[in-house]
């Protein structure tokens, strides 16, 4: 027999039915929402991820070929300095070069000057020889 009461408690349970429902409709799309932003969140962090790893990643390759390179200019360094000692030993050569051949040059000048005395000696020689002998003339010869 149903009374009032139990009239109101099943206007009630209906009501509490239908508010059960109407949650359980908000939840799902609550749910949905979420599900759909915690899922950009986890494309977004596993992206992240991948950009920190790449960035690691490269930081170790840069510090690697950083080194590497600091060493071929050390290396570079080194023989630079040996080339410069070397060219610096040339110019010290080159010099003595050029100054001995500057008293080389000093030397020849003084030979072609004294040459050229010794011409003007010959010549004179000659052509007093020339007069000398000129008077004397050669007896011909018996055929």
């Amino acid at each position: 027999m149903p009374g009032p009461t139990t009239e109101s408690l099943a206007t009630d349970f209906r009501e509490s039915s239908r508010d059960f429902t109407q949650f359980r409709e908000e939840f799902a799309g609550f749910r949905g929402r979420n599900e759909t932003q915690l899922s950009l969140i986890r494309w977004v962090g596993t992206f992240m991820a991948a950009v920190l790893v790449s960035l690691v990643g490269s930081g170790v390759w840069l510090t690697w070929h950083a080194s590497a390179l600091n060493q071929r200019v050390g290396a570079l360094e080194q023989t630079t300095a040996k080339v410069v000692d070397r060219l610096d030993k040339l110019e010290q050569v080159t010099a003595k070069v050029v100054d001995r051949l500057d008293k080389l040059e000093q030397v020849t000048a003084k030979v072609v000057d004294r040459l050229d005395k010794l011409e003007q000696v010959t010549t004179r020689i000659a052509d007093r020889l020339d007069q000398t002998l000129s008077p004397i003339k050669p007896k011909p010869a018996n055929p």
